[in-house]
């Protein structure tokens, strides 16, 4: 008859298992860190916050009934707002609205029609 080998396999103490977990999570934060920083200063989601930031001064602008020529720094953006046509006569006012970056680079251009 054959005997049964039986053979121990040492367990990892708790202490070894909470280090590795420590371990395994701080280089999981600074991979996910990094790549939250890469995200954000990529040019799609800057244009992204520039659209963000270029609606709510539009729904500011309509708000207020503020249809004159004005410039603006926001958020290291300047943000443009020009009266094409003069309000007259209950003619709807056309304004350009647009929002450039520090470079001078164009990120969004808007042109809205508001009733005076």
């Amino acid at each position: 008859m054959a005997a049964i080998i039986q053979y121990k396999q040492r367990s990892a103490t708790l202490v070894e298992t909470i280090v590795a977990l420590s371990v395994s999570l701080v280089i999981f934060g600074i991979t996910v860190a990094i790549f939250l920083q890469v995200t954000a200063s990529s040019p799609s989601m800057q244009r992204l916050k520039a659209q963000s930031l270029l609606e709510t001064y539009i729904l500011r602008t309509e708000t207020n009934k503020e249809f004159f020529d004005e410039e603006r720094e926001s958020q290291g953006m300047r943000i443009r707002r020009e009266i094409v046509n003069p309000q007259n006569n209950g003619i709807p006012v056309k304004i350009k609205f647009s929002i450039t970056a520090d470079n001078g680079k164009s990120l969004a251009v808007e042109w809205r029609l508001f009733k005076s």
